[in-house]
């Protein structure tokens, strides 16, 4: 009955597939107001406000879907972080979902989307542009909960920059800058390292560093 609808989808996504979403609002901008109205104090005997309930609010959305997506290798998925496009991130990754609306609007996810290769490039407030691009093998994983995957994500920057070594001679070296995002998203283990292929002796000085401080080497550099 369309009061208590039960509803079973497949959505694939074909190869050659473009999908681009453009974020409407600055991430910075976002990011600044979510730092406001963290606190807000209230005088519990001030009678002027009073909060009413919404006898609505548990209306569910009177659906129980079931669908079934898949993403198949060959799609391109976009994220503009800027709308002219120069902050973005593009993905090229495959995988097959589960996207469940039961009659509350409860949303659960389960399935893995690998990422087969890609990008993000970003320029943060008062940082010069990072240019990312993911390893083989990072993927995101669905458990249930669709806004709280689990993260595996393993990415490289190139950056060129002088290096002075023991002889006191000064070179352009390129350095390896590798970021590895994992764990669920509401609680990100976020960790940097460190290395060059340019250089034997350079390789082994940081190689001989704990994996502190090749980070904190990394986030300076």
């Amino acid at each position: 009955t369309l009061d208590n609808v039960d509803l079973t989808a497949r959505l694939a996504l074909l190869a050659g597939s473009n999908i681009t979403y453009v974020l409407q609002e600055d991430v910075n901008t976002i990011a600044a107001r979510q730092e406001q109205n963290l606190v807000k104090f209230v005088q519990f005997n001030d009678t002027s406000y009073v909060v009413t309930e919404e006898k609505d609010a548990a209306i569910g959305s009177s659906i129980n879907m079931v669908a079934d997506i898949q993403v198949q290798q060959g799609t391109t998925l976009s994220v503009f972080l800027s709308q002219n496009g120069k902050d973005r991130a593009e993905i090229f990754g495959n995988g097959d979902l589960r996207l469940s609306i039961n009659l509350l609007g409860d949303q659960t996810m389960t399935g893995r989307f690998n990422i087969d290769e890609g990008f993000v490039r970003y320029s943060p407030p008062l940082i010069s542009q990072v240019d990312f691009k993911f390893n083989g093998g990072s993927y995101i994983m669905w458990t249930g909960d669709l806004m709280n995957p689990t993260l595996n994500l393993s990415a490289v920057e190139t950056r060129k920059t002088n290096y002075t070594g023991s002889d006191s001679n000064t070179r352009l070296v390129n350095f390896l800058v590798t970021l590895s995002v994992t764990n669920a998203l509401a609680n990100m283990d976020v960790t940097f390292d460190l290395d060059t292929s340019d250089d034997l002796n350079l390789h082994n000085e940081l190689q001989s560093m704990s994996p502190a401080q090749r980070s904190s080497q990394a986030v300076n550099l």
